[in-house]
């Protein structure tokens, strides 16, 4: 992974892009929103990479915080678990880069993750490839397969 998906970076992306309550702000530059991350194009941060995106998942703070934030470390445990040789209890705190080789087959790449747990504020980075849209792939193969059978 190049240098430029660092916690610094990663804080400032969190910061231009997030009010202190954990609210998208209305200028952001997000790629897609869903019901509980932002993504975010890797070259939304200085350096970064156009084939990567950046997901961020801001847990505001409130009575359930601990619960919710525990529920989203739920899925990188998952995954942290299908590798071989690894711990299954995320590192807080600590940026983590994932060798390509050691990620599990045929799942989407998780390349790093971020965990932020301090006094107030919760936040999950995740650093990951950029997909294709599995109707992309499907519509070349045909295209691909009804020009092989026209010759």
């Amino acid at each position: 992974m190049a240098a430029w998906a660092t916690p610094d970076a990663l804080m400032k992306l969190l910061s231009d892009n997030f009010d202190d309550a954990g609210s998208l702000k209305d200028d952001s530059t997000m790629m897609a929103r869903g019901t509980f991350a932002v993504v975010f194009k890797g070259d939304t941060i200085p350096g970064g990479d156009d084939q990567c995106v950046i997901r961020v998942t801001v847990i505001p703070p409130g009575d359930n915080q601990e619960m919710a934030f525990d529920k989203e470390l739920q899925a990188l445990v998952a995954y942290l678990k299908l590798m071989e040789g690894e711990s299954s209890e995320p590192v807080r705190e600590q940026f983590v880069e994932i060798r390509r080789e050691d990620q599990p087959a045929g799942l989407c790449r998780t390349d790093a993750y971020y965990i932020v747990a301090t006094e107030g504020r919760r936040v999950v980075f995740t650093v990951m490839p950029l997909g294709i849209p599995l109707m992309n792939i499907i519509e070349d193969q045909l295209v691909i397969t009804t020009l092989l059978l026209l010759h």
